[in-house]
């Protein structure tokens, strides 16, 4: 089984950077030229096949979690902070390490051009390397190695919001078509605008996550509830009255 997760997550990271060498994709979102623009949106950014990383990522976390609960993780002091450290530089230049390749100057364009090779590299890698940041995350916390980071995450203030994640990644992609279709004309693109857009977008798709809990999520539980506890209570009638016969 490992030997084939092995292999599947080794092409989920050669697929994306293929896509990127043979469309010649820039990296980024605003570096990329009108031209390139449906090529990235729809076989780089949409496309299942390049975005199965980090959910490769998750299966190992899991798998690891599930070995974890027979032989527990231990690990020294200096090599929990490496993995914090590690995990934070990473973070880091994921989102940051591009900047200069989005960075647009009005008199002299871009402050960066990226190259294509380089493109590749990191179109190819940046996914599972942000999967594994959260795998760490999850399985320092998992091992009791999260420190402040795990009283953060588990405070139990987070509860409310963390039954409607789930719902919130099914429909924010409609929320944001939505908001995308509606514009009719070009707008200002500061930081101020990104911000009352994002908060306009997650307050949305918050309100559209509740709805679909409480119509989809809620009531299937509760046929669920419903029907394992007949079956089992079936079942356990049947056991009770074997015995009485056996008696």
């Amino acid at each position: 089984g490992t030997v084939w997760l092995m292999l599947i997550t080794l092409v989920s990271c050669i697929i994306p950077t293929v896509i990127s060498e043979i469309y010649k994709i820039p990296l980024g979102m605003i570096s990329v030229p009108p031209e390139k623009q449906i090529d990235q949106s729809f076989l780089l950014y949409g496309g299942t096949w390049s975005r199965m990383t980090p959910y490769i990522v998750g299966l190992w976390t899991g798998y690891l979690i599930y070995r974890s609960n027979k032989k527990p993780i231990k690990m020294e002091m200096w090599q929990v902070t490496l993995g914090w450290v590690t995990a934070c530089i990473v973070a880091l230049l994921i989102v940051y390490g591009i900047y200069p390749y989005n960075h647009y100057n009005k008199l002299y364009g871009f402050d960066r051009i990226p190259d294509q090779l380089v493109s590749d590299i990191y179109t190819g890698l940046f996914r599972g390397a942000w999967g594994l940041v959260l795998m760490w995350v999850v399985l320092a916390c998992h091992s009791g190695y999260g420190g402040p980071v795990n009283s953060f995450l588990g405070h139990p203030s987070w509860q409310p919001l963390s039954r409607l994640t789930y719902g919130m990644f099914l429909t924010h992609i409609f929320v944001i078509s939505l908001i995308v279709a509606s514009e009719f004309r070009l707008k200002s693109l500061n930081h101020l605008n990104i911000i009352v857009e994002t908060c306009g977008t997650l307050f949305i798709t918050g309100i559209a996550a509740v709805l679909l809990s409480l119509l989809v999520e809620i009531p299937v539980m509760g046929l669920e509830k419903l029907l394992l506890t007949r079956n089992g209570g079936e079942r356990k009638s049947e056991t009770q009255k074997e015995s009485q016969n056996k008696i």
